[in-house]
C-alpha cells in the first residue's frame, strides 16, 4: 500500500502550525519575546492551514493552541494544580474556531482575504479575552507591543486594535510568499507591510501629549502576603516615618482576610486610630456580603476621620478560587481627594472592566492585588505587563499595590515610574496625578473588538456561503 502524496504536506501543515504556537508562546512570558515571535505566527499558521480540509484544519487548530498555551499558561499549574492543564483544550476551542474560519477565508482570491484574517483573529481575541465563559486575557498579541511610540495607538483602539494592527501585518508578511507562489512580483506585495508599519509608527508618533494635571495625591503602597492587620499597620508606620506625610495608605487585596469589616467593630475602630493618627485615607481588601447569598471580593475606602467613605467590588472574580460573586458595575468612589476607580486584582486584566472605572469619573486607579508568591515570578510580570496598556487606554495614572510584588506605578503613556519590584514585605511612596479627560478608547475606541466580531461573523459566513454555492 503506497502512502498518500498528500501526507508529506500534511506534515509540513503540521510542523508549520507548530511552529506558529511556539511563536505565540515566544511572544508572552515567560519567555517574553515581544512583538517579533508575535507578527511570525501568522505566517506559519496561514502556510498550515491554507488548503486545509476542515479535518485537517480541526487538528492542525487544535495542535496550534495547545501548543501556544501549554507554554504560554503554564503558571495555571501553579495557581489550580494539575487540574489547570485540563482548562487547555476547553480554551482551545477558540483557536481552533480561528483555524476553521481562517481556511474558509483563505479559499477566496480576494486580496482583501488576508485583512478579514486579520479581523478573524482578532474578533476570537476579544472574545476569548473578554466575554468567554473562561475569559483570559494575558496572551493578547496586542499585550506583546513594547513601550514606546508603536504602544501609543491603543489610546484610540485600545490591545484590540494593537492586535489587529499586528496580525495584519503578520498576514501582509504571507502575502509576499503568497505573490511569489502565484509568480507574481514578491516587491509589489512588500509596499503594503511597509506603508502599514509607517502608518503605524506616525500614528503612535503624533499622538498628543497627556495633560499636565494640577493635582495629585501622593500614596504609600504596603506590600505584604497572609500577614495579620497588625503587621500591615506596622509596615505602614515604618513607611510614614521613612517617606513623611502622604495623603493615601494602601493595602493590598485581602488585606483583611476571613472576615466582614462591617461586623467587626473593634477592628473598624483600630482601623480608624490609625487613619486619625496619621491623618490619612486608607484603602484596603476585604469582602462583603451579598444578600442574595455568598460575598463579594471588595475594597474599602476609609477617610482621615475613621469613616467608610464606600467600597468597590470585583467584577471579574477568578474562576474555581472562591473568589466571591461577580458585580455587574464597577463602582467608583469620590473622596475629598478625587475620585477613585478601584480595579480588584483580576479586573485589571479585562480592558472593558477598567475604562468602565474611567467612564464612571475615575481621576486614577488604584489597583489592590493578590499574586501568591508560590505561583511564580513570571505570571506576576505577565499581569503587571498589561497594565501599560490599562495607563494607555484610559489615559490614567495607576497604582498596583501586590501582595508579594511587583507593586508599581504606570503613566498614561505606559511606562513604569516608582515601584517595589521585590517580592517580599515591603512599601514605597508613590504621586499619583489626577486626571479628568477621557480618552478616545474610552469614549468610543472600546467598540473596536466587538465591531471585529461583527464584520467577522459576516464575512467568514458569507465565505462558508459562497464556498457550499461553488459546490
Amino acid at each position: 500500500m503506497s502512502p498518500s502524496p498528500e501526507l508529506p504536506l500534511l506534515r509540513w501543515r503540521i510542523l508549520a502550525v507548530l511552529l506558529a504556537g511556539l511563536c505565540w508562546a515566544a511572544s508572552v512570558p515567560p519567555v517574553d519575546g515581544g512583538l517579533f515571535p508575535a507578527v511570525l505566527l501568522f505566517p506559519f499558521v496561514l502556510f498550515g492551514l491554507e488548503g486545509s480540509s476542515w479535518k485537517e484544519g480541526l487538528l492542525l487548530g487544535f495542535l496550534f493552541a495547545c501548543t501556544g498555551l501549554a507554554l504560554g499558561c503554564f503558571w495555571v499549574y501553579n495557581v489550580f494544580g494539575f487540574i489547570g492543564f485540563l482548562l487547555i483544550p476547553i480554551v482551545a476551542i477558540n483557536q481552533v474556531m480561528f483555524a476553521m474560519g481562517t481556511r474558509l477565508l483563505l479559499q477566496q482570491k480576494q486580496c482583501k482575504r488576508f485583512l478579514q484574517v486579520a479581523c478573524w483573529w482578532t474578533a476570537i481575541e476579544f472574545f476569548r479575552s473578554e466575554w468567554a465563559p473562561l475569559s483570559n486575557a494575558t496572551m493578547t498579541i496586542g499585550g506583546t507591543v513594547p513601550n514606546g511610540f508603536l504602544l501609543q495607538p491603543a489610546r484610540y483602539i485600545g490591545v484590540y486594535g494593537l492586535t489587529f494592527l499586528a496580525a495584519l501585518f503578520g498576514c501582509l508578511l504571507y502575502r509576499i510568499y503568497a505573490y511569489h507562489k502565484e509568480g507574481k512580483s514578491p516587491a509589489k506585495a512588500a509596499i503594503f507591510p511597509l506603508l502599514l508599519i509607517i502608518c503605524w509608527s506616525a500614528c503612535g508618533l503624533l499622538t498628543p501629549p497627556i495633560e499636565e494635571s494640577q493635582k495629585s495625591i501622593s500614596c504609600l503602597a504596603v506590600q505584604g502576603e497572609r500577614v495579620p492587620v497588625d503587621n500591615y499597620i506596622k509596615t505602614s508606620e515604618a513607611g510614614l516615618k521613612e517617606h513623611g506625610k502622604v495623603d493615601v495608605v494602601v493595602w493590598p487585596e485581602w488585606a483583611l482576610r476571613g472576615i466582614f469589616i462591617e461586623d467587626e467593630q473593634a477592628l473598624q475602630e483600630k482601623l480608624a486610630a490609625f487613619v486619625k493618627k496619621h491623618k490619612v485615607f486608607l484603602v484596603f481588601g476585604n469582602k462583603r456580603k451579598d444578600p442574595t447569598g455568598g460575598f463579594f471580593n471588595t475594597v474599602f475606602v476609609m477617610d482621615s476621620q475613621g469613616k467608610l467613605l464606600g467600597h468597590a467590588c470585583k467584577s471579574r472574580p477568578v474562576p474555581f478560587l472562591g473568589d466571591g460573586n461577580p458585580t455587574a458595575n464597577p463602582d467608583t468612589v469620590t473622596t475629598g481627594l478625587g475620585v477613585f476607580g478601584l480595579p480588584i486584582c483580576y479586573d485589571a486584566d479585562f480592558s472593558t472592566v477598567v475604562i468602565g472605572h474611567v467612564s464612571r469619573g475615575a481621576q486614577c486607579l488604584i489597583i489592590p492585588t493578590c499574586d501568591n508568591r508560590h505561583w511564580g515570578w513570571f505570571q506576576h510580570m505577565q499581569r503587571v505587563r498589561l497594565l501599560r496598556l490599562r495607563g494607555v487606554e484610559t489615559g490614567r495614572y495607576i497604582l498596583r499595590v501586590n501582595t508579594s510584588g511587583p507593586s508599581v506605578v504606570v503613566g498614561p503613556k505606559g511606562r513604569y515610574r516608582e515601584g517595589y519590584w521585590k517580592g517580599d514585605e515591603g512599601c514605597f511612596k508613590a504621586q499619583l496625578p489626577l486626571l479628568k479627560d477621557k480618552t478616545p478608547y474610552v469614549q468610543y475606541g472600546w467598540l473596536f473588538g466587538p465591531l471585529c466580531m461583527f464584520i467577522s461573523l459576516l464575512t467568514v459566513s458569507s465565505a462558508l456561503r459562497r464556498i457550499r454555492a461553488n459546490k
